[in-house]
């Protein structure tokens, strides 16, 4: 989903603009349903948020973020200076917070923004941005949307928030079944990218070479379903 779908839907909304100056693609999400402590303890959260060594951290557990700028160059034809630049904004927590599963002290970080940026001709052109909150108890406040965000500044301007809702019926008492969700969306790209995949020619691919359809799901047909 991210770095992938969530870039090529990016690329979509591009279709109907002119004179791109900007492209920007945001995921924004709580970080407190997925029960990982060894995952955000080496990204560095409930750290001092002024340790240094938090920012390293940050960028050696999201790096792998970069490839959706490398995703989103491929696609627009665009040959990048170098390596996308890595900046944040850190949230300090404002008062102690247990989450049950996890316990951050006040003053340890808590959310956290990320951008990598591409450059092009020495002017950023293309970013990708995680915006990640334990808790809206932090300084500054990370206001997570729950979604993925593509902006796209062009004539005329994009503006898309791409949602990912459970399905009707789901039983989400607990953290874990809400965390399946992020899951599913995860893997699922993959597993219906393999025929496109397999057909494709040999050699090195990314993204940027499948099609559309490698992106597309299945349909359930039911002995009830109306197929048309």
């Amino acid at each position: 989903m991210n770095p992938g779908l969530c870039h090529i839907l990016g690329v979509i909304h591009s279709c109907d603009v002119a004179n791109i100056k900007y492209v920007s693609v945001t995921e924004s999400t709580p970080a407190d349903c997925h029960h990982s402590v060894e995952s955000w303890d080496n990204c560095g959260f409930r750290r001092p948020v002024d340790d240094p060594e938090v920012p390293r951290l940050l960028e050696v557990g999201s790096r792998v973020y970069a490839d959706g700028v490398y995703l989103l160059a491929d696609c627009f034809g665009v040959d990048l200076d170098g390596p996308p630049e890595f900046t944040y904004e850190l949230g300090a927590c404002t008062e102690d917070i247990d989450l049950g599963w996890y316990f951050l002290p006040k003053g340890s970080l808590g959310a956290c923004r990320l951008r990598y940026i591409g450059k092009v001709g020495g002017i950023p052109r293309i970013e990708a941005v995680i915006e990640l909150a334990m808790s809206p108890k932090t300084d500054p406040q990370v206001n997570v949307k729950g979604c993925y965000i593509t902006k796209i500044d062009a004539d005329p301007v994009i503006y898309s928030k791409h949602l990912i809702l459970p399905r009707p019926g789901t039983d989400f008492s607990t953290p874990e079944a809400l965390a399946s969700v992020g899951m599913t969306v995860t893997g699922m790209p993959a597993l219906n990218s393999l025929r496109a995949v397999v057909e494709a020619r040999p050699g090195c691919i990314t993204s940027a070479d499948l099609p559309l359809r490698a992106f597309a799901g299945s349909f359930e047909l039911t002995p009830h379903a109306e197929v048309s």
